[in-house]
């Protein structure tokens, strides 16, 4: 995860598929949830389509959030540049430990 001020950028990556999103840190607690939108998407990256699709839609709950360590589940809808197509994203998990020099 990469800091920028107070955001966190969640990211993953396997076998050519990639996806991320930025989280706001100040006032985030456990079991909040936290929706996309098109200001604040998640990004899917597929190396067979080669395109970016947009999750504009779903959302980020919150199991942990400590000065060390935040962690979750995530879901959305992928959707393609041209809006043909939908891609389901489920059941997604992160743990992404703070680097709490870089605050």
């Amino acid at each position: 995860a990469a800091h920028t001020g107070w955001t966190i950028r969640v990211e993953g990556e396997d076998s050519g598929t990639s996806i991320g999103f930025s989280l706001w840190m100040p006032g985030l607690r456990t079991n909040d949830r936290v929706g996309f939108f098109a200001g604040s998407p998640a990004d899917l990256v597929l190396r067979s389509s080669g395109g970016d699709w947009k999750g504009t839609s779903g959302e980020v709950r919150i199991l942990r959030v400590d000065p060390l360590v935040v962690e979750g589940t995530f879901r959305f809808s992928a959707v393609s540049g041209t809006r043909d197509s939908v891609i389901p994203v489920t059941e997604g998990y992160f743990r992404v430990p703070l680097d709490t020099s870089a605050r």
